[in-house]
């Protein structure tokens, strides 16, 4: 399948390794590298695109009692359905905080998770939380403190990032699995 655009700007596309997270449109799982562009939300089997080579994967569950041919009707009808009736998904995103955030002693972060699956959280960029209105998505905005660990102790980030997590769990369940490093950010 072609992608959606002609041109993608450099630092469009992002790779990441699945562990089986995405599945091809058949609806067998993919394990392997991956690319997914910014601007679109597309996925695609490789590191980068390579025509001919390259195949589109979609996110989602597999399920074993369904059979191939239904996953891939059904994966055809809802792809088009969504995309004509709803604005916005949710892209995954890598926060990389400034000098002034460090000044600061904060950051904002932003996830969403599809609100009939919790499991599946992906932290998002405050552009994409705002124009997220795809009501298939549930979306949380929560501060995360950073700092540079020769003005600020280890502990007090650790525990106030803990916090942060422990506040999240009722409304976010498994939030723990994604914000398990509570240093992140800081140095």
């Amino acid at each position: 399948m072609a992608r959606k655009k002609i041109y993608y700007l450099p630092g469009d596309s992002q790779t990441f390794e699945s562990a089986g997270n995405v599945h091809l449109e058949n609806g067998k799982q993919y394990f392997g590298p991956y690319h997914m562009y910014k601007s679109t939300g597309e996925m695609y089997t490789e590191a980068f695109y390579i025509d001919g080579v390259s195949v589109e994967l979609f996110t989602g569950k597999n399920s074993d009692n369904l059979s191939d041919d239904v996953l891939l009707e059904y994966n055809k009808l809802t792809k088009n359905f969504f995309k004509k009736n709803f604005k916005g998904y949710p892209i995954h995103y890598i926060p990389f905080p400034k000098k002034d955030d460090y000044d600061r002693g904060y950051i904002d972060r932003y996830v969403a998770f599809q609100s009939n699956y919790p499991i599946n959280i992906v932290e998002i960029s405050e552009k994409n939380y705002n124009e997220l209105t795809n009501p298939l998505y549930l979306k949380k905005q929560f501060t995360w403190k950073i700092g540079r660990f020769k003005y600020v102790s280890k502990e007090s980030i650790i525990e106030a990032n803990q916090k942060v997590v422990n506040s999240l769990k009722p409304v976010i369940p498994k939030i723990e699995f994604v914000l398990r490093n509570l240093i992140q950010f800081s140095q």
